[in-house]
Order: structure tokens, then C-alpha cells, then sequence
């Protein structure tokens, strides 16, 4: 118990990358070949997410996001944002869906700069995502699907949860499949 108040008492947060294989991701090249140490950063805030945006990590830290490139160099792409950070990429595409302020979601490329026009929502998200032509962000009422290149509204789905846990984080863990384009939410209740 002492060491993990030290642990939470001690200043930064490790970003660890590594190689788990010299084959194309989900292939088993080198299935049997260890794990290889490629960066090690060090922030000085704590991390909440983390997500690939072409060659970088991103990385949601409190009141803003951070870049962190191949060379260890650490460029801030949004600072003081909304205490809150959420964070959805598409590595895909090279883009990113960051959580500025309470109701908007900035659109950012692989450098980090604004690629689209922000996306205003009637609500503060609890989950967003990114699946091929569509940037998707979910409130605790509905789901907003959103074209991605014009930020578009496109669709509506009203839903509900009554997950007292992601009311209290203000989030809920969200993933696309983006072979058949599909949500997935994990809620209770």
C-alpha cells in the first residue's frame, strides 16, 4: 500500500512503446520473438488515453492533449481544454476526435493541427469514435453520427443508460469495428 501511494505521489507518467513483432499488425511474424522497448516518454501530468495518430502517440492529459513523436520530442496540440479529455483516432485516416470544451469536438490530422471544422454537439459527450466516413459521438441520450469530412449531422439514434459508474467518470468505453462499421458500448443497467 506504501508503494502505490508513492506511486500516485510521484511526479509524471511513463509512456512505454513497444514492437511485438516485425510483421504487419495482426499478423504473426516473429509471433515467438520478445517484445522490443522502442521510446520511452516521460509527461509530467498523468495520462488518461492514449491513441495512434500516424506515427505519434496521443496522449489526453488533464486540460489538454500531447503529441508524443518517434524522437521522444512531446508537442502540446490543444492546452486548456475542458477539465475532461476524451479522446477517439482513426489511424486509418490520420485523425483524431479531442474533446475541447464541453459540447465541441475538434477534428485534428496526424501533425496535430485542426483538419476539419469542430463539431458542435447538444450535449457533452460520454463516448466518441471514429469508423471510416463517420465521426460518432455519444451522449447520454443519443447517438450522433457525423459525416467526417464536412462535420455534417447525418443521424440521430435516441438510447439511454442509467450506468451510475460512466455517470460519475463522465465517460463510457466505446469501440468501432470498422470491417463492418459497427458501435460498441459497454454500459450497465
Amino acid at each position: 500500500q506504501q508503494q502505490a501511494q508513492q506511486h500516485l505521489q510521484s511526479p509524471g507518467t511513463r509512456v512505454l512503446v513497444y514492437a511485438l513483432g516485425s510483421g504487419p499488425l495482426g499478423t504473426r511474424a516473429d509471433a515467438g520473438a520478445p517484445a522490443q522497448l522502442l521510446a520511452t516518454v516521460v509527461l509530467a501530468e498523468p495520462v488518461s488515453q492514449l491513441g495512434w495518430l500516424g506515427n505519434a502517440v496521443l496522449a489526453a492529459v488533464p486540460r489538454g492533449y500531447r503529441l508524443l513523436h518517434s524522437g521522444r520530442e512531446v508537442t502540446d496540440v490543444v492546452r486548456d481544454a475542458t477539465d475532461a479529455t476524451l479522446l477517439a483516432t482513426c489511424p486509418v485516416r490520420g485523425l483524431a476526435a479531442l474533446l475541447v470544451a464541453d459540447t465541441m469536438l475538434l477534428l485534428v490530422d496526424a501533425t496535430g493541427a485542426a483538419a476539419r471544422a469542430p463539431l458542435l454537439l447538444p450535449d457533452r459527450p460520454v463516448a466518441a469514435a471514429i469508423a471510416g466516413a463517420y465521426v460518432i459521438a455519444v451522449t447520454d441520450t443519443e447517438i450522433l453520427v457525423y459525416d467526417v469530412d464536412t462535420s455534417q449531422l447525418l443521424q440521430t439514434v435516441a438510447w439511454a443508460h442509467d450506468d451510475a459508474y460512466a455517470a460519475a467518470r463522465g465517460c463510457l468505453p466505446a469501440a468501432v469495428d470498422l470491417s463492418s462499421g459497427s458501435l460498441q458500448l459497454a454500459c450497465s443497467g
